[in-house]
């Protein structure tokens, strides 16, 4: 009902949700007399525009129901309005106006509640996240710790190999270590054995080293 004493206008709506409802169904021709326009609403396909009644309009939904396209315009019918719709209408509007103050009260309590609920939830989560950041950069500082200590022990393994004349990165290191005892075994002066033998546990702790960032 459009809000107007010099163009009042009460339109009104008959939805149709399938086509057989729409062509067995009479009984719209009695709220002619309560509303100066009339309109059938329906989903696409339900309703063609020549098939509606000349006095009635016609309004067509978009698939997903979002929005509504007038097809047909309804004509507009002068009527007088029965007293009693009038009553009917000025009751609904008190009741409407009584939920309305009881609905809005309800509304503010229960937004305050959500309000604080989402405010912990927040804190709780905010804690969780800090608390696996830490986690986690205590995780990496440690790793990194262990990295650092395994890259001074290659470090000074390689020292001991150059001072040997061994690459520690040759692919016959092994050979390269078996010939180097083989020398020393044969009488060649100087500590060579002493430092070969750290050379080897320094070798097999690189070794390891290595064997275990592979595996992982």
């Amino acid at each position: 009902m459009a809000k107007s004493w010099t163009n009042p206008c009460t339109i009104g709506y008959e939805i149709k949700i399938a086509r057989n409802d729409f062509l067995k169904d009479e009984k719209w021709r009695n709220y002619l007399n309560f509303c100066n326009q009339l309109y059938f609403v329906a989903p696409p396909k339900i309703i063609n525009p020549e098939e509606v009644p000349e006095e009635v309009g016609l309004f067509i939904s978009t698939v997903n129901g979002t929005r509504l396209y007038m097809k047909k315009k309804a004509l507009f019918r002068n009527i007088e309005m029965p007293e009693t719709v009038f009553r009917y209408i000025l009751m609904n509007r008190v009741k409407l106006d009584l939920e309305y103050q009881r609905d809005r009260k309800l509304y503010w309590q229960n937004w305050l509640k959500e309000k604080d609920e989402k405010k912990e939830l927040g804190w709780n989560v905010s804690y969780k996240i800090r608390q696996e950041m830490e986690r986690r950069c205590h995780k990496v500082e440690t790793e990194n710790h262990k990295l650092k200590r395994e890259n001074d022990q290659i470090a000074e393994a390689k020292a001991i190999f150059d001072k040997l004349g061994l690459n520690l990165f040759s692919w016959h290191l092994e050979q390269d270590i078996k010939d180097k005892i083989r020398e020393v075994n044969s009488g060649l002066p100087g500590g060579l054995k002493s430092n070969l033998e750290i050379a080897a546990e320094h070798l097999m702790k690189a070794i390891n080293i290595c064997t275990a960032r592979s595996d992982t």
